[in-house]
């Protein structure tokens, strides 16, 4: 059993891809196509599946599809906002839907792909999301480490300086 992590925190592993759609064909065909890529593959047919996947699983990447029965892909990534989950989504979607990739972006996701899509572009696409997904995970880290040091600077302050008395220890 591996040890619990934070929401898409990556680990020395291969980059784990979290497919959620309601087609069986199309999630056979992605996890067979990025498999073969180098990538993890898990599954999800549909918003609360993909949740708990998120949960148990911490991928790296989301491609959603954006029209489920359930949960549907707006509500799942409302979901995952809500939760603070910044792993990056990419919203997968036919071309009949009205959601514009600024409607997209709006809701936090990173990208929207339209189906049928071409393998090319959808794997453009799941790198530069991947590097978003690590640059935003960088920053956080040097954050809270900024943020330690400023606290433990604090500390040693302190510590040598009585407050009260207006003199150093």
């Amino acid at each position: 059993m591996t040890a619990r992590r934070p929401c898409g925190e990556k680990e020395n592993k291969l980059r784990r891809v979290l497919v959620v759609d309601d087609d069986r064909d199309l999630r056979w065909l992605l996890s067979s196509f990025l498999g073969a890529e180098g990538y993890e593959v898990i599954t999800a047919e549909e918003g609360e599946a993909a949740l708990n996947q998120v949960e148990t699983q911490h991928p790296d990447v989301i491609l959603l599809d954006l029209k489920m029965p359930g949960v549907d892909g707006v509500k799942t990534l409302e979901r995952l906002r809500r939760k603070q989950c910044r792993v990056p989504v990419i919203l997968l979607t036919a071309h009949h839907d009205i959601l514009s990739p600024l409607q997209a972006a709006k809701m936090g996701a990173y990208d929207f792909i339209s189906k049928p899509f071409d393998n090319e572009d959808l794997l453009i696409s799941l790198e530069r999301a991947l590097e978003k997904g690590d640059l935003a995970r960088a920053v956080e880290e040097m954050s809270t480490s900024v943020e330690e040091e400023k606290l433990l600077k604090q500390v040693v302050v302190d510590e040598w300086f009585d407050c009260e008395e207006g003199s150093w220890d």
